[in-house]
């Protein structure tokens, strides 16, 4: 159990009990009365929010508890007053209860909760606050002084705004504009906890590009992220090249197919699309010495490297070897000595 459970354990003076799985004669009959409450309350009802969840409950229980159990030989509410007498009082403090969270409010001064969107006072920009929120509200503090306070709303992906911080924020910008030089300290510290240097050294000239031709805000950023997965998919694919331990970088390119007169390229050219790493087939080049099956396998391996799989390329003399647990895992093409490509099955 997390520390949270146990603090509100303690504070009622309550003890948790964990029921075995399919225990019937524990674990059962919490479901039993699940399944009744879903069959008997929850059919043919919508509800606007807990609250209102909770009222139309309240007013269905009297009727519930006043019919007859067999099990019990009487109604629910004859035991009402018993079961009170046996009960503990409540503690004077009652246990903390809802969500919470700390966070630096971001330049939009919105904070987030349940996929919704809640505006915050624009002063409290770049400082620490606490979000807390109940089944009916959500309050922003900073430094001990509330910055926000919404009715929780339980649709998704909405926004609200406060028409005071919206009208704040206006101000705020007529007042103190944002210098190109702030901006560009947030963008550096913002990538740099993204690890994201391609973006923060790209951003300035994809901005230049987005006013000249009046991109949009979303166009702009599928750009900047556009920009960041290249470069990260570039240098995923040096990395994975250098841990294949290649003897030489040879690519498809480069291959000279007048020197291997028997290849054909379209064969070449279909083993490059890679359908055989995606089929889990193998491909082995046959031929005498001398006709560059390194070269393809190198080059297939490459690009396969390229398109994010992992290889391990390993010489002739070592596929003897029994293999390591790394190269288990990893599809490599490998040349064995008429040049051409055979699946193997």
């Amino acid at each position: 159990m997390t520390a949270d459970t146990h603090a509100f354990r303690g504070v009622l003076g309550t003890r948790v009990k964990i029921c075995k799985p399919a225990d019937p004669e524990a674990k059962g009959l919490v479901e039993r009365g699940n399944g009744y409450l879903e069959t008997s309350f929850l059919p043919g009802r919508t509800f606007a929010s807990p609250a209102d969840f909770n009222t139309q409950l309240r007013l269905w229980l009297p009727l519930a508890n006043g019919r007859t159990k067999r099990p019990l030989g009487c109604a629910p509410t004859d035991r009402v007053d018993a079961d009170r007498q046996a009960m503990l009082p409540l503690p004077p403090v009652a246990p903390l209860t809802g969500w919470s969270q700390t966070l630096r409010l971001p330049r939009d001064h919105y904070v987030r909760l349940d996929s919704n969107d809640y505006s915050v006072h624009p002063s409290a920009v770049g400082r620490c606050v606490d979000v807390t929120a109940d089944l009916e509200r959500v309050r922003v503090v900073c430094d001990g002084r509330p910055v926000a306070d919404h009715e929780r709303v339980w649709d998704i992906h909405q926004t609200i705004s406060d028409p005071c911080h919206v009208e704040a924020a206006k101000t705020l910008r007529h007042e103190r504009p944002t210098t190109t030089r702030g901006v560009a300290s947030e963008l550096a510290f913002l990538t740099r906890t993204l690890k994201a240097p391609t973006l923060r050294d790209a951003v300035d000239r994809l901005a230049e590009r987005a006013r000249a031709e009046a991109w949009t805000h979303e166009e702009f950023l599928a750009a900047c992220l556009q920009r960041e997965v290249s470069a990260r998919d570039a240098h995923g694919g040096e990395g994975r090249i250098r841990a294949a331990r290649f003897p030489a970088r040879k690519s498809l390119e480069e291959f000279d197919f007048d020197h291997a007169r028997g290849l054909e390229r379209d064969q070449i050219a279909h083993l490059g699309t890679l359908d055989f790493v995606t089929g889990k087939e193998n491909a082995i080049f046959l031929g005498p010495s001398d006709t560059d099956k390194t070269h393809l396998a190198t080059g297939l391996a490459i690009r396969a490297c390229q398109a994010g799989h992992r290889v391990l390329f390993r010489h002739r003399v070592a596929v003897g070897r029994p293999p390591g647990r790394r190269s288990q895992q990893r599809s490599a093409a490998r040349g064995a000595g008429p040049a051409g490509a055979l699946p193997v099955t």
